[in-house]
């Protein structure tokens, strides 16, 4: 049973970083009724994780990723998406879900170069 719980979990993360990474992870919370209404029918996807009313960003020793604000997931050199990488190889376990988010909520697209790191990372926190 716990297996189950865990697999439900992990597979629900990686579906909500996919939401984030469509559109380089910027994306509006639904007009119509806000948050409260968001299903995966009504495609509003990651964007109320990353909706500003959701609470404030956390940062995960990570400020200096802030500059990045605004920049499209395919605007990074190899130099930039190594200071995300560095970033999601330090943080604690089962965390990077959190970080995705927090970026989203920030305005900072993940850099191409390395989400599919970070959904195996999420898969695979050890």
């Amino acid at each position: 049973m716990t297996i189950l719980l865990v697999s439900i979990a992990i597979l629900g993360a990686v579906a909500a970083l996919f939401g984030l990474f469509q559109g380089g992870g910027a994306h509006r919370a639904p007009e119509n009724g806000g948050c409260s209404t968001c299903s995966s029918a009504a495609g509003c996807g990651g964007a109320c994780a990353a909706a500003p009313d959701a609470g404030p960003a956390e940062y995960f020793d990570d400020e200096e990723l802030d500059r990045y604000s605004g920049r499209p997931s395919d605007g990074y050199t190899d130099e930039e998406a190594a200071e995300f990488a560095e970033v999601m190889y330090t943080l604690p376990a089962g965390e990077a879900p959190l970080w995705a988010a927090s970026l989203g909520k920030r305005g900072i697209g993940i850099p191409n170069q390395i989400k599919d790191e970070l959904i195996m990372f999420i898969s695979d926190p050890q």
